[in-house]
């Protein structure tokens, strides 16, 4: 497994179904990220019932689903952090992972927790 982009983002306001609503999961590549107890450092989360706190800090996606957006999205520009991950990875599928196994990337130890969303 490997880290290939790591990803913050501002909260925007974007329509949606008719209304606009604001929302942090657009995220671009940065040079590296700073992971606290709650929270990536400078990385705007706007829904904190889903995201963001002590379980869901960082988002990790794998790099390899991609290409099926792409190809389900053709004409859209998908950027690593597009999909609203913090850390975009490869050779780590959400099939391969266990809930409770710890990972240490750069200096901070995350661990896979139960949510749905296969985050880090």
């Amino acid at each position: 497994m490997k880290v290939v982009s790591t990803n913050i983002g501002r909260s925007r306001e974007v329509p949606w179904r008719g209304k606009s609503v604001v929302t942090g999961i657009y995220k671009e590549p940065v040079g590296s990220i700073v992971v606290k107890k709650y929270f990536v450092e400078r990385d705007n989360v706007s829904d904190l019932k889903v995201h963001g706190g002590k379980s869901k800090a960082v988002y990790g996606y794998p790099s390899e689903h991609y290409e099926f957006w792409r190809s389900e999205y053709p004409t859209m520009e998908m950027g690593w952090g597009m999909l609203g991950e913090n850390l975009t990875t490869e050779g780590m599928f959400e099939n391969e992972t266990r809930i409770g196994a710890l990972y240490r990337i750069g200096t901070a130890l995350l661990q896979v927790n139960g949510t749905e969303d296969a985050v880090l």
